[in-house]
C-alpha cells in the first residue's frame, strides 16, 4: 500500500504550497527571476532553517609573522578572506583557522579575547578594535564565547 508512516509527505506538499505561493507573490509584485526564486525557496526550505544554518559558520583566524601573531579576524568565507589577505598589505603573513563553526556572538567574542590575548593595538595590525568598550552587548558576546576559549587552551 502507499501509505505514509512518518507524515513526511505531507509536510512536503504543505512546504511546496507555501513555496509556490511565495514565488507567485514575489512575481506579482514585481521582483526578477533572482527574487522570485530566493521567495519560492525561503517558502519550501522555511526561513527559520535558512537562518540556522548561516548562523553557525563564522570562523576566527590569525595572521602569524616569524611565529607572531600579527592580525586578529573573523569571517564567513575562510577561502576569499585567505586569498584577499595574500592580495592585500598583510601578504608576509601566514593565515591560519583558529576556530570554525562559530555563531556571529561567538565569533566575535572569541575575535575579541584574541585580540586581547596577543597585544591589542599596540602590537597588532588591527586597525579597528572588535568590540567597542562601549557596545551594549559587550558583554553578551564575551560569556558567549567564553567556552570556545577555553577549547583552544
Amino acid at each position: 500500500m502507499l501509505v505514509d508512516s512518518d507524515g513526511h509527505f505531507f509536510w512536503f506538499v504543505v512546504n511546496a504550497g507555501f513555496a509556490a505561493y511565495d514565488g507567485y507573490k514575489a512575481y506579482k509584485s514585481g521582483k526578477g527571476w533572482k527574487g522570485v526564486a530566493v521567495a519560492a525557496a525561503f517558502g519550501f526550505v522555511g526561513g527559520g532553517r535558512i537562518k540556522a544554518a548561516k548562523q553557525a559558520s563564522h570562523s576566527v583566524y590569525l595572521l602569524t609573522k616569524n611565529s607572531k601573531v600579527v592580525y586578529v579576524g573573523r569571517t564567513k568565507n575562510v577561502v576569499s578572506r585567505r586569498s584577499a589577505h595574500k592580495l592585500g598589505k598583510h601578504r608576509d603573513a601566514t593565515f591560519s583557522v583558529v576556530k570554525s563553526n562559530l555563531t556571529y556572538a561567538e565569533a566575535r567574542g572569541l575575535e575579541h579575547r584574541l585580540y586581547l590575548k596577543y597585544g591589542g593595538k599596540k602590537k597588532l595590525r588591527n586597525v579597528i578594535r572588535p568590540i567597542s568598550r562601549k557596545n551594549k552587548k559587550y558583554k553578551y558576546y564575551m560569556s558567549v564565547s567564553r567556552n570556545a576559549y577555553r577549547s583552544l587552551k
